[in-house]
């Protein structure tokens, strides 16, 4: 079942492709909304409690967006993921 698991995975992402990445960001949601206005190829993905929200997108995204919420005073965990 690994096995399966992680061969779809590989399969989502074509050879040479970004992967993407996933970062947690420790505040409300509509503060982190406010800061990554304007930044494409990032979403906000899940909202785990109201203060903790996960991060999902273009590896170059998510690390402008972890920037902006570091240059806000946010505090932002990338998250290990395989592919986003």
């Amino acid at each position: 079942l690994s096995e399966a698991r992680a061969a779809s995975i590989a399969d989502c992402v074509p050879e040479g492709g970004d992967p993407g990445g996933m970062a947690a960001a420790l505040s409300d949601i509509e503060t982190i909304r406010g800061v990554l206005e304007g930044i494409a190829g990032v979403v906000i993905a899940n909202q785990n409690a109201p203060d903790q929200n996960v991060l999902s997108g273009a590896t170059s995204a998510v690390a402008e967006a972890r920037a902006r919420l570091k240059d806000a005073g946010i505090r932002t965990v990338e998250l290990p993921v395989a592919a986003s």
